[in-house]
């Protein structure tokens, strides 16, 4: 694969996946500013939900997560949410109600996953 000629850096990539010469795949919809997307999430606020929503997706291939910190006023900084994505459920975890997480780490670092 060469990368860096006139005919742009990504061309060749570009000519072995015809879908990136348009920005994606052709089955997609134009996306423009108007377009509206609502979604459905869970939102977590208490250890047993916590635990019902990890027995939930225990079977998901895939679990997908972001963590977001705050640190402005300590040393340490403290963790505020936890945004998960598992099969088609999409959840926010409030580490500062639910004083437990472990269930969710535990289950990310089940052997094998």
């Amino acid at each position: 694969m060469r990368i860096g000629n006139d005919r742009g850096r990504y061309a060749d990539r570009r000519e072995a996946n015809p879908s990136l010469k348009s920005g994606g795949p052709s089955s997609l919809p134009p996306f423009s500013s108007s377009t509206s997307v609502t979604l459905q999430y869970d939102t977590i606020n208490t250890v047993d939900q916590l635990e019902q929503f990890c027995e939930e997706i225990a079977d998901c291939s895939l679990i997908a997560f972001d963590t977001e910190f705050v640190s402005e006023d300590s040393y340490r900084p403290q963790l505020c949410l936890i945004q998960v994505a598992a099969g088609d459920r999409l959840a926010l975890i409030d580490p500062v109600h639910v004083d437990r997480t472990e269930a969710f780490w535990e289950l990310l670092a089940e052997p094998g996953r």
